[in-house]
């Protein structure tokens, strides 16, 4: 975050001194030490659980017996180790939440990096992080170089990390690269009209207004019920254009076109960069 000269800022957007560093440290310490150590702790009593099981059901009931209460005896911990560890997550995440209202936005991606070791016992854990990650760097920090690789390595994304990456790749020249992307998201995100929009959208400037009008079609039979998609499709078949300004903040935040004045100093609740993941419609207004 670009802060004003001649002022040292520390990660909390704080002038630095001992008084902000030491309240940071105070409250929330090392958290990569934490979560390291909860990591190490986790498979040492893992490992432990299981041997133990394996040689007391050796030693009573033999080999097949002793594997088979290894076995059940790590799943077990595992379980248990999952369903403790979701604490610190959620905890992390409110976290987040608070840096990011704050506009405190280098401090939430650090935050963020810090959870994401947990993505080892958290299933899809880690795929949300990398998005969300991605997410701040495009719609906060305005950096599309910085949010791609994040966004092209959460292997889950939601409707916000599918159309920014696509539109990352469209901002730099890599037009056929983004269209790649968008034909990608709209088999894994069926139910999404900002995928078909944009799809449509960047398939008008660069392969005609009959294979946008095919990729809107297409959309329709998904989304029957959307009538953002039925309306841009109207257009397009009178000949007009597509205003893409019916999904709002999430369609601005890609960065394709200019925001509106009015929308520009609105204040927007609901952008992308202040979810915990991309997804669902804008709200109605």
């Amino acid at each position: 975050m670009v802060q004003p000269p001649g002022r040292d800022v520390d990660a909390y957007g704080e002038a630095s001194g001992t008084g902000g560093r030491g309240r940071a440290e105070s409250s929330g310490g090392n958290p990569r030490g934490v979560v390291d150590g909860v990591a190490v702790l986790s498979i040492a009593l893992t490992l432990l659980v299981s041997a133990t099981a394996f040689v007391l059901g050796r030693a009573k009931f033999g080999l097949g017996s002793g594997i088979f209460l290894a076995i059940a005896g790590a799943i077990i911990t595992l379980m248990i180790v999952l369903r403790r560890l979701r604490k610190p997550v959620e905890a992390a995440m409110t976290e987040v939440e608070g840096h990011l209202k704050a506009r405190r936005f280098e401090r939430a991606i650090e935050r963020l990096t810090q959870v994401r070791r947990l993505g080892l016992w958290q299933p899809l854990l880690t795929s949300q992080i990398d998005e969300q990650i991605g997410v701040i760097h495009y719609a906060a920090l305005n950096d599309p170089e910085a949010a791609r690789p994040f966004l092209e390595r959460a292997r889950h994304k939601g409707v916000q990390g599918w159309t920014m990456l696509a539109a990352s790749l469209y901002r730099h020249g890599r037009t056929d690269e983004a269209l790649q992307v968008l034909e990608r998201a709209s088999r894994k995100r069926r139910k999404e009209g900002l995928v078909w929009a944009t799809y449509a959208w960047c398939k008008l400037r660069h392969g005609g207004r009959a294979q946008a009008l095919d990729v809107l079609a297409s959309g329709r039979k998904r989304l029957p019920g959307d009538d953002r998609l039925k309306r841009l499709q109207i257009a397009l078949q009178n000949g007009k254009e597509m205003h893409m300004r019916t999904f709002g903040t999430d369609w601005y935040a890609l960065g394709l076109e200019k925001v509106p004045q009015a929308a520009m100093n609105a204040p927007s609740p609901d952008h992308p960069a202040f979810r915990r993941r991309g997804g669902g419609r804008p709200r109605r207004r």
